[in-house]
């Protein structure tokens, strides 16, 4: 049977056996190893000159490839294009990754990192990022920045206004929107972070919201009309 012509997944092979199988000598064999079309297997502790194993169905499919006519630069070609399709998978995978929101980085809560990422954002804001990967950087933390984080800021900055800085931020980068010369990873990097900096917007209100400051929401986010439930908040008792 073709499977058992192949070799079954796990079955190994003994360097000569390798060799026989692939009828050629065990230098032969070896030269193969060296030059990567065939992998061997050393056992635990293996020394030189203790015997290697070979995977029974890449010894096989070797086999096949040696005594087929091909052509070298038709499989160079393939092993390129498989490359190159490697990378676009990567590349979308890592956007998918980005639009979930997987990969945003954690942001710190203790007081050291509050300060560091507010003066980073300071730094930022006075020289807006204009780099797709400084772009997604900026956007994953802005997904990562919820309420709970601006309890914190005001207490550790003693600033009651503490994400002025990184709406500053998202209003500048905002307003550098690509042309139609820029590159396409530029152009996802900008509309992930309009997506994050809507976010962020979000979160503000939410804080705002929650501590009975709804004149700020009316005075600095228009774009937010009064809900039946930020109505309701303003009525209880704020921390």
């Amino acid at each position: 049977m073709v499977a058992e012509a192949m070799g079954r997944k796990g079955d190994t092979a003994s360097e000569q056996e390798a060799a026989d199988i692939l009828g050629v000598h065990t230098r032969t064999l070896q030269d193969y190893v060296k030059k990567g079309w065939v992998r061997a297997h050393y056992p635990e502790n293996w020394r030189p000159g203790d015997p290697r194993t070979y995977a029974k169905e890449e010894v096989c499919a070797l086999k096949e490839i040696l005594n087929e006519d091909f052509d070298l630069a038709m499989i160079y070609n393939t092993v390129v294009h498989t490359y190159v399709a490697g990378r676009v998978n990567d590349r979308r995978l890592d956007a998918l990754e980005r639009m979930l929101g997987l990969d945003s980085p954690v942001v710190e809560y203790d007081r050291g990192s509050i300060h560091a990422l507010y003066l980073k954002a300071r730094y930022a804001s006075a020289n807006p990022p204009k780099e797709p990967e400084e772009l997604l950087e900026w956007a994953g933390i802005f997904m990562a920045i919820h309420p709970e984080y601006f309890l914190l800021a005001k207490h550790h900055l003693e600033d009651p206004s503490p994400w002025k800085t990184f709406l500053e931020l998202g209003e500048k980068v905002g307003m550098n929107q690509p042309g139609d010369e820029s590159s396409r990873d530029m152009k996802l990097a900008y509309g992930y972070f309009q997506s994050a900096r809507h976010h962020l917007r979000s979160s503000v209100v939410a804080f705002l919201a929650l501590h009975g400051r709804s004149e700020e929401i009316s005075k600095e986010f228009p774009e937010y009309e009064p809900s039946p439930h930020l109505r309701l908040l303003n009525h209880l008792p704020h921390p």
